[in-house]
C-alpha cells in the first residue's frame, strides 16, 4: 500500500495523519467532509470549463458554453 502512496505523498509532501483520518471518519465529521468534497467538486468543474474555453474550442462557442 505504502508504494501505492508514495506518488501522492511525494506530491502533497506529507503523509495524512493518522489521527487526522480517525478524526474525518467520525460520523459527526460527516456533513463538513461532504461539503469540502463538493468544493473540490465545484473547483475541478470550472478549471475543466475554463481550459474547454480556453483550449479547445472557439470563441463563440466558448461564449455559448460559458452562458450555459
Amino acid at each position: 500500500m505504502q508504494q501505492i502512496l508514495e506518488p501522492i505523498n511525494h506530491f502533497l509532501g506529507c503523509e495524512t495523519p493518522d489521527d487526522w483520518v480517525n478524526f474525518a471518519k467520525q460520523p459527526a465529521q460527516l456533513n463538513a467532509l461532504l461539503i469540502d468534497h463538493c468544493n473540490c467538486e465545484l473547483k475541478a468543474a470550472q478549471t475543466a470549463m475554463m481550459m474547454i474555453r480556453k483550449y479547445a474550442i472557439d470563441k463563440s462557442s466558448a461564449a455559448i458554453l460559458l452562458a450555459w
